[in-house]
């Protein structure tokens, strides 16, 4: 199972994703001066009291590595495996855009005229990335089957 190449990167693929629980997606500064950190549970002020709470994406976030986790063990589905792949690949896209769904939704109520982006916001294509890896090693794995079994 570990042995695996995929494995691998879905493991990876988990970790990157929880690390967005640790990280900024983007910091922001209000015209008054305030600064305002885009986590996972929202628009958080310095002190850490959330402004504007942002519950999809931390389920999104939570989703994302719970199928990445638990297709680690479909190492004999392999079909099934490529399918949570590509499931997971469109939760991360589906992140980027409640990401910037809400950002723009709330930018002109929270006053926001500065904003720079943080480590958070370029790990879910990071995980796009190993995630068409990880398909490509399944792919690899399954045709490898097929053509053993054409032997017997």
């Amino acid at each position: 199972m570990i042995q695996r190449i995929q494995s691998l990167y879905l493991l990876a693929i988990t970790i990157i994703t929880l690390l967005m629980f640790k990280f900024s997606l983007m910091d922001t500064v209000q015209e008054n001066g305030l600064v305002y950190a885009f986590n996972f549970n929202g628009f958080a002020a310095v002190d850490g009291s959330v402004i504007a709470p942002i519950y999809p994406l931390a389920g999104l976030i939570i989703v994302s590595a719970l199928v990445s986790f638990i297709s680690i063990f479909f190492f004999k589905k392999r079909k099934l495996q490529v399918r949570l792949n590509f499931f997971n690949i469109i939760l991360f896209l589906f992140m980027y855009a409640v990401v910037f769904f809400y950002f723009y939704l709330l930018k002109g109520e929270l006053h926001i005229i500065d904003y720079s982006l943080g480590i958070s916001s370029l790990l879910p294509a990071i995980n796009i990335v190993l995630s068409y890896l990880a398909i490509r090693a399944i792919n690899a794995d399954e045709n490898m089957v097929k053509s053993l079994d054409r032997l017997r």
